[in-house]
């Protein structure tokens, strides 16, 4: 399976434009491929959403409407705030707001009538599908902690042992540890995956994590990316990526 990893965007907050709806940067819009949803799930750091209708109108353009108020309202938006939008799927963003001192805001606790705890969610609203980009590093050939973000998305459905399904075929079974107040991907069969797919420092590993009923992780498919393939990676290395 070839993962296309979506880029993510930002909005800078001016209540004049984007107190009752926001409009998404026009560029982003062909990654929809074309579908275009009718709502979105905007979630946050502790596995909250809000609900947020899209709308297209006669220029092509398309914004978030009906329910982007109450986001705004039950996150104390300000004028100056900087909110970055990484999509988990077509319909599913994880969302950070920072503050005008650069500074991530603190998330509401009680968020209202119209937010919906995710313990409260059904199967249909569980996001499929969640990425995530690392450049391989040396310590790699051991470990790769997974993101903040997607441990928090997967709740209670992160298990000892997770198949890492590699684009061209390799599969091996790997670890899932918790260390500290990180978790861990590693084990014997990661060193294999490594020597058989031939990664080199500067590689990039583009991850999908797999979820199943539950919020469960089935398991992790990963793409790599040899950095004589993509000059493009020196960049991304050179800024801590």
């Amino acid at each position: 399976m070839v993962i296309k990893p979506t880029p993510s965007f930002f909005k800078l907050y001016l209540p004049e434009h984007n107190s009752n709806k926001l409009l998404i940067p026009p560029p982003f819009i062909k990654y929809f491929n074309g579908c275009i949803p009718k709502v979105v799930k905007l979630w946050n750091l502790q596995g909250k959403l809000w609900k947020v209708k899209l709308e297209v109108v006669q220029d092509g353009r398309v914004y978030m409407t009906k329910g982007w108020n109450e986001y705004v309202r039950n996150h104390s938006l300000v004028r100056g705030d900087f909110l970055v939008f990484k999509p988990l799927n077509k319909s599913d963003f994880h969302v950070k707001v920072f503050g005008i001192d650069g500074v991530i805001k603190e998330e509401p606790v009680n968020t209202g009538v119209t937010t919906e705890a995710a313990a409260s969610l059904g199967k249909d609203d569980v996001p499929q599908t969640l990425q995530f980009s690392k450049i391989y590093k040396p310590y790699n050939k051991f470990y790769v902690d997974l993101p903040k973000a997607v441990i928090e998305a997967c709740e209670h459905g992160l298990p000892q042992k997770v198949t890492l399904r590699e684009e061209k075929g390799c599969v091996v079974e790997s670890v899932l540890r918790k260390i500290t107040a990180r978790f861990r991907l590693g084990g014997q069969g990661f060193n294999e995956l490594w020597k058989k797919t031939k990664v080199k420092i500067g590689d990039k590993l583009d991850f999908e994590v797999i979820l199943g009923e539950g919020r469960n992780i089935k398991e992790i498919r990963l793409k790599i990316t040899h950095k004589s393939k993509k000059g493009k990676l020196a960049a991304e290395i050179a800024g801590g990526r």
